[in-house]
């Protein structure tokens, strides 16, 4: 008897997930996850999306890596007068030179597949992943910095895109209307009577908008008119 019902349900929330993956933010978002990645993708969405999914986040991975690139390659011409360094600054200065060296001569992709398939080397992912009640909610921010020279080209994309606030992103107000609307009261009704009463509910919140802005310019009219008023009366005096 549902099927059909759910069935539609889940050809709806497919158009989303497509808006979603090409809005490009939320495919982002879920790959910065270390216990997400491109798993999520492929058990939920499917072979398809999933691999769209991890072609937008290879290109973003590709520009981030190309301009980090660039600005190693530029730093090592620039010079600017300094204050002498310290010896413990010198050896920090030849350990920072060694490692952009290191990360520069490499493929592009190596730190991409390292990222994806770094699961298995982290025993303390491996046991967040087995008890999900124990992550913290700043627990991707708190990866992100103890892995930062691990992954400086993905760690830069971590901080560029993990810092939009949620509360910015359309679809993060569309669940909170959502949360409102779907009670444990309304789930007891009927499909064409909850369809009605959200179609009242529109009805009514447009009916308020109308009356509020005709209020606010009737408002207007009154203010103004006040002001001729007292202007003429200035004139006469």
């Amino acid at each position: 008897m549902l099927h059909g019902p759910i069935r539609q349900g889940l050809t709806s929330i497919e158009k989303y997930y497509r808006k979603a993956i090409e809005a490009k933010t939320p495919v982002i978002a879920v790959y910065l996850n270390p216990l997400m990645k491109n798993w999520w993708f492929e058990l939920d969405l499917g072979t398809r999306l999933a691999a769209e999914a991890n072609d937008i986040f290879r290109e973003i991975y590709d520009e981030f890596a190309i301009a980090k690139r660039s600005s190693n390659t530029s730093d090592d011409h620039v010079s600017c007068p300094q204050a002498p360094l310290t010896e413990m600054q010198h050896k920090i200065k030849d350990l920072q030179k060694a490692s952009l060296a290191f990360r520069g001569s490499g493929n592009l992709s190596d730190e991409f597949d390292r990222y994806i398939s770094f699961f298995e080397e982290d025993d303390s992912l491996s046991l967040l992943a087995a008890t999900p009640a124990k992550i913290e909610p700043d627990f991707v921010l708190q990866w992100w910095k103890r892995n930062e020279f691990a992954f400086p080209i993905i760690s830069g994309i971590a901080r560029d895109f993990l810092a939009i606030p949620a509360s910015s992103v359309p679809c993060e107000r569309l669940f909170s209307y959502a949360k409102l609307a779907d009670t444990v009261k309304r789930r007891c009704m009927s499909e064409g009577t909850f369809s009605d009463l959200q179609t009242l509910g529109a009805a009514y919140r447009e009916e308020r908008r109308v009356q509020d802005e005709g209020k606010r310019k009737v408002s207007t009219f009154i203010d103004d008119r006040d002001v001729q008023k007292k202007s003429k009366n200035k004139e006469s005096i």
